[in-house]
Formats: C-alpha cells, sequence, structure tokens
C-alpha cells in the first residue's frame, strides 16, 4: 500500500507516528529533512531507528539508511563541516584584518568569535 504523505522538515516529528516499521520515505531533496547536514543526519538516523527507509531521488533514489546511503551522508556532513570551519575562518582573519585597519568592534561582537586578533572562538 502507498500511503502519500506531504510533509516539510518541521512537520517530519509530527507525521512520523504515521509511519510504521518498513514504510519508505521518500523524498525530493535532502534539504527536505532538515536545515543543515547534522539536522538530516539525526533526523535519518531517528527514522532508520524506527525501521522506516529513507530515499532521496536527487541523490538517484538511493536508500540513506543503506551502507551505501550511510556513506553518501557521511560525505556531505563532512563537506558541511569543511564549509563551515571555512567560514569560522574566513570571519576570524576579517576580524584580524579589521583590528589591524583600526576598526573598533563591539564587545558583544568579540565576546562570540574570540579575542579581536583572531583567536579561537566559539563556533
Amino acid at each position: 500500500m502507498v500511503r502519500l504523505l506531504p510533509v516539510s522538515g518541521s512537520d517530519l516529528p509530527v507525521c512520523s507516528t504515521e509511519w510504521k516499521n518498513g514504510d519508505v520515505l521518500i523524498v525530493t531533496k535532502l534539504d527536505r529533512l532538515g536545515r543543515n547536514a547534522m539536522d538530516v543526519r539525526k533526523t535519518v538516523e531517528q527514522l532508520a531507528a524506527s525501521g522506516i527507509r529513507v530515499h532521496c531521488l536527487a541523490l538517484g533514489g538511493v536508500d540513506l539508511t543503506s551502507a551505501a546511503g550511510r556513506m553518501t551522508m557521511q560525505v556531505i556532513s563532512a563537506v558541511a563541516e569543511f564549509e563551515k570551519d571555512l567560514l569560522i575562518e574566513r570571519t576570524h582573519s576579517g576580524i584580524a584584518r579589521a583590528v589591524g585597519f583600526g576598526k573598533t568592534l563591539r564587545a558583544s561582537f568579540v565576546t562570540q568569535w574570540g579575542t579581536a586578533a583572531g583567536g579561537a572562538g566559539t563556533s
């Protein structure tokens, strides 16, 4: 039996009670499962733990709960983490450059990103 449940990322927890072990959730793109790669991975893991398989059409219909799908998710998560790290590095570089040009930074900005010279901040 095929059941169509039109959902988006924010609706998944609500609708997951309607799914049964062995059901297959088909999404058009990964971003339908969450806001970022970590959120998507968590959602897929929760669904897999409930016996629900997740297929993504944008990835050739790969089952994200299979070995190949888990590997795909790991690669996507690694790329997302790399992009996040690059953003942090660029932010620290920009702060250091601004300080080098004599700019004064807001205290809340310096607190969020570490020292004004680009020290270790929180992500």
